[in-house]
């Protein structure tokens, strides 16, 4: 029997036992669906290219790169809602091609010091799925990983060790994070494994380990306060390198968009231009959430950038001196907007696009979602209809657009890759905003938008509508959803700190204690 086959047959059909089963036709694996505008709910997360990397090292002390391509359910969340079969086949070939290469005493618990086998193979099978599975295995599971080593007696035990890694690793309870709990009353109650690895990919992208897996061995780890106590052990530590912010502000801004951004070669606009825009908004924010008592408004006003040739060439100017961070001309480069990552991720081969922009940040920072076009506004397009003036006055488009153009275009100073284009032309539109009708006529520029959306409590309740989205890993809604956010965002405005509110995130009874999943 091909062991791509034997894999899939122990690790997808029969998996989740005593779980929320995963559904499968022909073509795609389905999972239980949250209902929509549930808050806390159970949830099956799909581990980032990022988090398997990351997972793969702490197991072997290899590295590994991986492009799982992860479909987003909303602006970055993972909860998986299907897998096709084809994708599931990557992992499995993922799995065979980086066992066959690993040297076995790089697996640990593979050791067997005397020639007992039989009883090596048993303990690896319970050591090693525990750190793989990332929690211990039930007795069924771990049968059925002895029924194998039955079945398959002629081979040697190096043979064996190797086969049942690649079917650890293919395996969804490898690549696949459940937030699932056990029954408590009238909800299910995250175990101590589950906590622990909520906490550690969320602030580290890895899988627990330290004091933290030992938390969840001895049970210790099984309420908020021993939830924020482990999280601000970690954010504390001064060897933090900072992970939940510099992935989250990744996450807002889409900055792994930015490897598919192809531009004009005039521009020259290569992947050291690629990689220190990514690094500026990544390391500018990890300085703003230490050193501004404000760091989500700044995201809007900061003037700092790094010091990095190929991004200051594009900023047309050159550096200073050796710091690191450099504060640049503010005169129309104000805040993250006016950066070369989110002017590139949102512009086209050969020009910028103002509407993408201005929609990106109606629905990023503003939490207004944005529908796509109806088919009658693709065929106007078609039919060489799409000027402003068209947008603005089309019944079909103009619900949209009068929003989204006025805020694309206070941008359109800047080309494809965010060098200046020109002067800012004075837009007669406005927008609304916190229930206000706001001038465009009355802005300086770029600078002028970015700080009236800095100023803004409905952006600031939006952005900490995407802090709990992220830790979530899913679209919050509803009323529920609301109050939470409202009192976090009150927290923030009292004066706490972004790191205390974030703490107060993660350590929220909500996220101990989850709702089913829709069946």
């Amino acid at each position: 029997m091909k062991l791509s086959i034997l894999i899939l047959s122990l690790s997808v059909v029969s998996c989740f036992q005593s779980r929320p089963k995963i559904h499968r036709d022909s073509d795609v694996i389905q999972v239980p669906e949250a209902k929509k505008g549930d808050a806390s709910v159970q949830s099956i997360r799909l581990l980032s290219n990022q988090e398997y990397g990351k997972t793969v090292q702490a197991l072997f002390n290899q590295e590994v790169s991986i492009d799982l391509e992860n479909d987003r359910n909303g602006l970055f969340a993972n909860q998986i809602v299907s897998m096709p079969v084809k994708k599931v086949e990557k992992y499995v070939d993922g799995a065979i091609g980086l066992v066959d290469q690993l040297d076995i005493k790089t697996i640990p618990h593979s050791e067997c010091p005397d020639t007992n086998f039989e009883s090596c193979l048993a303990r690896f099978i319970s050591e090693f799925g525990k750190l793989a599975w990332r929690r211990p295995l039930s007795s069924e599971e771990s049968d059925r990983f002895i029924g194998y080593i039955s079945a398959n007696s002629g081979l040697s035990y190096e043979s064996k060790i190797r086969d049942l890694t690649k079917i650890f690793l293919a395996s969804p309870h490898f690549v696949l994070r459940t937030e699932i709990g056990s029954a408590s009353e009238s909800r299910f109650q995250l175990t101590p494994y589950e906590m622990a690895s909520y906490l550690s990919y969320n602030l580290l992208g890895a899988p627990p380990h330290g004091e933290l897996w030992s938390a969840a061995e001895n049970g210790t780890l099984n309420s908020a306060e021993k939830m924020k106590e482990y999280a601000l052990s970690i954010i504390d530590d001064p060897s933090y390198d900072g992970y939940v912010f510099s992935n989250f502000i990744g996450s807002m801004f889409q900055l792994d968009r930015l490897e598919t951004a192809s531009k004009d070669p005039k521009h020259n606009f290569n992947e050291d231009s690629i990689r220190s825009a990514k690094q500026e908004l990544q390391e500018v924010f990890l300085f703003l959430v230490k050193h501004d008592t404000k760091p989500l408004q700044s995201i809007f006003t900061n003037r700092y950038t790094v010091n990095q040739a190929a991004l200051l060439n594009l900023y047309g100017t050159t550096s200073p001196g050796q710091e690191n961070l450099l504060e640049i001309d503010s005169s129309n480069r104000e805040g993250f907007l006016s950066r070369v990552a989110f002017l590139a991720i949102n512009s086209e081969f050969d020009h910028s696009n103002p509407m993408r922009r201005g929609a990106k940040i109606l629905d990023n920072f503003m939490c207004r979602a944005v529908p796509p076009p109806p088919p009658e506004a693709n065929e106007a397009v078609a039919n060489g209809q799409n000027s402003r003036e068209f947008r603005a006055t089309s019944p079909t488009c103009k619900g949209c657009h009068l929003s989204i153009d006025p805020i694309g275009y206070a941008f359109e100073s800047f080309n494809e890759v965010g060098q200046v284009n020109g002067d800012y032309q004075v837009l007669e539109e406005s927008i609304t905003l916190d229930g206000e009708t706001v001038s465009f006529t009355g802005l300086t520029g770029p600078n002028g938008l970015s700080q009236a959306l800095a100023a803004s409590r409905e952006v600031e309740n939006c952005l900490i509508r995407r802090w709990y989205e992220y830790l979530q890993g899913s679209p919050v809604s509803g009323t529920f959803d609301g109050d939470k956010v409202t009192q976090f965002a009150e927290m923030l405005r009292a004066g706490e700190s972004l790191k205390s509110v974030l703490i107060e995130m993660i350590a929220d009874k909500e996220v101990i204690y989850r709702k089913r999943l829709a069946k």
